[in-house]
């Protein structure tokens, strides 16, 4: 069997072998796509390590968005807890009072409940854009992935801040390849 209906059969097996779509990385992929790459020409080994280093830059960056989420919905969920178990404590207190205070025992609760419920919206809405921002800051404002994803104006721009001669005459692809020989 030659070497490339070899790496078709990898590459087939990784799409039809299994069902499901849980696959695990280290066990499956990774060595698949190590196996690819050993048989590729320099040139295309190298454009393909490069897109697998971007795939796993995107991969671990929305790994740490997940993480910053997660983190930032058990600090609010901790915090809505308490407030709840405050609440909670505070309308029993008052419960057992309302015998002889019926009216502003109740009047009482519902104010502290919902200054309660301000205070965790608050946290809520504190947390959240924080959390955002953070985001916001780590995606920034630059167009990220390969230039053939980038539209013309964004390849002119990038030609502009790279003072690339002629780049007004270009079209999208010369500018790419301006882009690359730089």
């Amino acid at each position: 069997m030659s070497d490339s209906n070899s790496q078709t059969e990898s590459v087939q097996g990784l799409t039809t072998g299994r069902s499901g779509y849980a696959l695990d990385m280290n066990e499956t992929i990774t060595p698949t796509l190590d196996r690819l790459e050993s048989h590729l020409p320099p040139v295309t080994r190298r454009i393909f390590k490069l897109n697998r280093r971007i795939a796993t830059a995107g991969v671990n960056a929305a790994a740490g968005a997940t993480k910053a989420v997660c983190f930032a919905t058990q600090e609010v969920t901790k915090r809505a807890t308490t407030g709840l178990s405050t609440v909670r404590g505070q309308a029993e207190s008052a419960a057992d009072r309302v015998g002889s205070t019926a009216k502003s025992g109740v009047k009482e609760v519902v104010g502290q409940a919902k200054a309660q419920a301000n205070a965790t919206l608050d946290t809520l809405e504190d947390e959240t854009i924080s959390l955002l921002d953070d985001a916001n800051e780590a995606v920034g404002d630059e167009p990220s992935g390969a230039y053939e994803t980038w539209t013309k104006a964004e390849l002119y721009e990038r030609a502009q801040e790279l003072d690339i001669e002629g780049r007004s005459s270009m079209n999208k692809s010369q500018l790419i390849t301006a882009l690359r020989s730089d």
